[in-house]
């Protein structure tokens, strides 16, 4: 059984009201998605919302379970490919640090702080708690650029999971759109960097020896 609650703090559904609070620099486009996927998942059956509840830990469980079985396919495959693996979870690393940064530099309020009349299925995080990017969306990127480089048969079943995983934050009432498609070509993007630079140099380095 899932608790629904506002973005006030209130139990069970009532709307809170007021003035939006909304800052400026936040696009309208992505308030208006805001509001109509908050809505459509507050209306959704009580399993479903039990399930968008808990994507964000499962997504990051995922995305564990990801690096280990990198690191164990590729350990017959020589140290190459073993070093290749071990460097997913350092470019996540990079990519959660580089994201820290991001939140600390533009400091937009959560969706859930900011915008009025809109309920949501998971508590709001404390004031403090920056929205842009969002953190979760930047794993779902690693994930789905670590799958396709290292393993691509695989990124057949990684990428719309992790998709999934990153739109629930939209969901779930604690992320603007926009937060989610930073975060993914963030996360995407630090990955492919480091994991591309890391195989011509790990390959260069072993056609000279």
């Amino acid at each position: 059984m899932i608790v629904v609650c506002d973005h006030a703090g209130n139990i069970g559904g009532q709307e809170r009201t007021g003035r939006d609070t909304m800052v400026t620099a936040v696009p309208q486009v992505s308030v208006d998605i805001y509001r109509f996927a908050t809505d459509l998942a507050y209306r959704a059956p009580d399993w479903l919302r039990t399930v968008l509840a808990a994507s964000g830990t499962v997504l990051l469980l995922g995305a564990t379970g990801l690096f280990v079985v990198l690191v164990a396919a590729a350990r017959g495959r020589g140290w190459r490919h073993i070093a290749m693996a071990l460097l997913a979870p350092v470019a996540a690393t990079m990519a959660y640090l580089l994201s820290e940064l991001l939140k600390g530099a533009v400091q937009q309020a959560r969706p859930c702080q900011a915008t009025a009349q809109v309920m949501g299925i998971v508590s709001c995080p404390q004031a403090g708690d920056w929205s842009f990017p969002s953190n979760h969306a930047v794993i779902a990127g690693t994930v789905i650029a670590a799958g396709w480089l290292l393993w691509r048969r695989l990124s057949v079943l990684v990428l719309p999971l992790a998709l999934l995983g990153a739109a629930s934050r939209v969901l779930v009432g604690v992320h603007y759109p926009h937060d989610v498609l930073a975060g993914l070509l963030i996360g995407g993007a630090v990955t492919a960097v480091i994991l591309i630079a890391g195989r011509s140099l790990i390959f260069a380095s072993a056609r000279r020896s």
